[in-house]
């Protein structure tokens, strides 16, 4: 674990197609929404309606949805070795109203997978099906993207690692740290696990 901690994951040069990359995630949506479907929840890509309720709703978030929203434009493809995977939770009976968002990154020249914005938006309704769960769900999501990688891309699942940017604060550092061998990154906010952690959280859960 200390050479992806200290950030000495090999690289990967190979592109990635933006006809693949779309098919992995339409691929990755349809798994999670049947893990999903007996809670109550759907998840979907983050839609222009989501970036509404954002805009509207940006006084009572935690995150900078401003700066956020600006990006989701361009994330798709911006260049041929990064792939951007946005989504959110919702009810099923309230599919307008995002639940939580998270954003992330998949880069081929570092084969890593960057988590770079994540939000429970029901963390004070202890009666919504996401609250106290969405962490284990963006994990679930993330191993079928993985998967799909893996499959569809020639991904290499031996040096492909998690990475989450810029936990909130200490307290939320703590509890990722405390899922799949997430282990911090020195002098940082971030922390970062292997793929093959990440497999074992999954099958232990799935038991």
């Amino acid at each position: 674990m200390e050479d992806i901690v200290n950030g000495q994951c090999p690289p990967r040069q190979r592109p990635l197609s933006a006809t693949t990359h779309k098919e992995i995630i339409r691929q990755a949506l349809a798994d999670m929404n049947t893990v999903l479907i007996a809670g109550g929840l759907t998840i979907t890509a983050v839609q222009r309606a989501d970036e509404s309720w954002l805009h509207h709703n940006m006084h009572r978030l935690r995150l900078n949805w401003r700066h956020l929203v600006s990006r989701f434009d361009d994330r798709t493809m911006r260049y041929r070795h990064q792939g951007g995977f946005d989504f959110a939770f919702k009810l099923q009976t309230d599919p307008t109203q995002p639940a939580g968002i998270c954003l992330y990154i998949y880069d081929v020249h570092f084969n890593t997978l960057e988590v770079t914005a994540l939000e429970n938006f029901m963390t004070d309704n202890a009666r919504h099906p996401l609250h106290g769960k969405m962490f284990k769900y963006v994990l679930y999501t993330l191993y079928f993207y993985a998967l799909g990688l893996i499959a569809r891309c020639g991904c290499d699942e031996k040096t492909l690692r998690i990475t989450i940017r810029q936990a909130i604060n200490p307290h939320t550092l703590r509890y990722y740290l405390s899922h799949a061998d997430f282990r911090q990154i020195p002098g940082s906010m971030d922390c970062v696990t292997r793929f093959s952690a990440l497999e074992a959280y999954i099958e232990n859960y799935s038991r």
